[in-house]
């Protein structure tokens, strides 16, 4: 049942419960639950305001001519910046899967979160290859 209300808030607000709830048994939608209440705050946010969280993470994108593997930098619930020694072309369709530790989601299991996005920039911060990829599409897997 807890799986279900998560994901009626969509990823921003499994995301913004993360951080910035502190009791873990409030029931979305009730009365006085932080959840309903930065949910409804999130949603007014524009989407390129999307609170960024600095998750290091393996990753591996794939198109449909390949795999990308690399590991992320921040995830928001738009979309990931990640490092990766060689990046998909601006503009591709990539899946990919993150795994979200227990330990961040608030909850007693990891949290699989398969998505399809697409490659909106490229940069080079020092030595590093990065790219950005917004997220189209997005279910759970507990």
């Amino acid at each position: 049942m807890q799986r279900q209300a998560e994901a009626s808030y969509g990823l921003g607000g499994i995301l913004a419960k993360t951080l910035y709830s502190t009791n873990s048994q409030a029931v979305p939608g009730e009365e006085g639950d932080r959840l309903t209440t930065l949910y409804r705050s999130y949603e007014s946010v524009p989407v390129r305001a999307a609170v960024r969280f600095p998750l290091h993470l393996e990753i591996v994108l794939r198109t449909a001519e390949k795999e990308y593997p690399g590991v992320t930098e921040d995830v928001s619930a738009n979309g990931l910046l990640f490092a990766s020694r060689e990046l998909p072309p601006v503009g591709a369709v990539v899946r990919f899967e993150l795994t979200m530790p227990a330990a961040i989601m608030g909850g007693f299991s990891d949290v699989l979160l398969h998505c399809v996005g697409r490659i909106v920039r490229h940069q080079r911060m020092d030595d590093r290859f990065m790219a950005a990829a917004v997220i189209d599409e997005y279910s759970f897997r507990g």
